[in-house]
């Protein structure tokens, strides 16, 4: 995506089947300085990375259709998506679940809720801040 003054803007597809999450994760990809493009399921996501590769994947697990366990290893089949950082972000929280997530190619596991400034630092590590320095 290009900002206003053609500079490239990182996009970050956030992942989701709940609203209210979604939305979220929206402001907080806005105000870390990237471009949000959202997804409510897999379906949707696997749409979207047909139109554009992202930067970088904000991935629920549970969601209806097809696990983000299950969208992870798709993604990770596909050779655009190789090397995008794919953060899973979900309600779960058990060891062997942050295993699943990590052996299905995400970079990180991430128990919601997530604070915004966490988040923020996080998605700087990976993408580096769109902000200059003065």
């Amino acid at each position: 995506m290009t900002t206003q003054s053609g500079e490239i803007r990182k996009t970050v597809l956030v992942v989701d089947d709940e609203e209210t999450i979604l939305q979220m994760a929206k402001r907080y990809v806005i105000n870390a300085g990237y471009e949000p493009v959202l997804a409510r399921s897999a379906e949707e996501a696997l749409l979207a990375i047909a139109k554009h590769v992202p930067d970088l994947v904000l991935l629920d697990v549970m969601m209806p259709e097809m696990s983000g366990f299950e969208l992870c290893r798709k993604f990770r089949e596909d050779a655009r998506l190789k090397k995008v950082p794919i953060i899973i972000v979900t309600a779960l929280h058990s060891k062997s679940d942050e295993e699943t997530a990590l052996n299905c190619g995400a970079n990180e596991f991430v128990v919601k809720p997530e604070s915004a400034k966490d988040m923020e630092a996080r998605l700087h590590r990976y993408l580096g801040s769109p902000f200059k320095a003065s």
